[in-house]
């Protein structure tokens, strides 16, 4: 009980409550089931367009966690004209992640986490599943933001969604563009662009893709850390 209590203290002394009050309790925005809340961490900046709507269906979003004492990192969170966060599990974001859902844009999310320096812009769908893991700075597209057009004056790179399904780790400096998916239990290792389908239980570097073989009831990869066994 004592252990617990000096949680809470810990984790309520790092967020902002004023913002934790009006966002749990006062802003239509948000739409939440019980024991679901929006845990809004210091230094975190969230724009919510009056029209835009966070569905916390199972979960909590934990929006800016772990961040250096001292430090005055900011976390974004910025939702325009009827866009969408759908939440079916928990969140965790760490300081300095940036989420950017655009004009009537849909972001749907299991239970993932993010560390420092990723950025989801979302302009029409991109979905996250259960147990997504993405390290430091992931940049995840549905767009190009800007038209490229053929000879004949038509655009030809229309928004697209993105799927990325349970399961699936992207180590670091990963880029995720428009229109792709990512298999479950795949691995996106360091300095990679996603720019066409994976396969589900595959590795991914550069350009080399191997596939693994899943075994039974078993992911590819663990949230567990390489130095405890130092």
């Amino acid at each position: 009980m004592i252990h617990l209590l000096t949680k809470m203290k810990n984790i309520f002394s790092s967020v902002d409550m004023i913002k934790y009050i009006y966002y749990n309790y006062f802003c239509k925005s948000v739409i939440r089931q019980k024991k679901c809340y929006l845990m809004t961490y210091k230094n975190c900046v969230i724009n919510l367009d009056k029209s835009s709507k966070i569905y916390l269906n199972k979960g909590t979003i934990h929006l800016g966690t772990s961040k250096f004492r001292g430090s005055k990192a900011e976390t974004y969170l910025r939702m325009s004209e009827n866009a969408q966060w759908i939440v079916n599990g928990e969140a965790s974001l760490l300081f300095h992640t940036q989420i950017d859902i655009q004009k009537n844009a849909v972001l749907e999310t299991g239970f993932f986490s993010a560390n420092c320096g990723t950025v989801i812009i979302c302009s029409k769908k991109i979905v996250l599943g259960e147990n997504i893991m993405l390290g430091r700075n992931i940049i995840i597209y549905d767009s190009d933001h800007h038209q490229i057009k053929d000879r004949h004056g038509q655009m030809i790179n229309y928004d697209a969604e993105v799927r990325i399904e349970n399961d699936v780790w992207l180590t670091s400096n990963v880029t995720v563009l428009r229109g792709v998916t990512i298999g479950e239990g795949s691995i996106v290792n360091a300095q990679t662009v996603i720019k066409e389908d994976v396969s589900p239980f595959s590795v991914v570097s550069g350009s080399a893709t191997v596939k693994v073989a899943p075994t039974h009831k078993l992911t590819s990869w663990s949230r567990e850390l390489t130095h405890k066994w130092n």
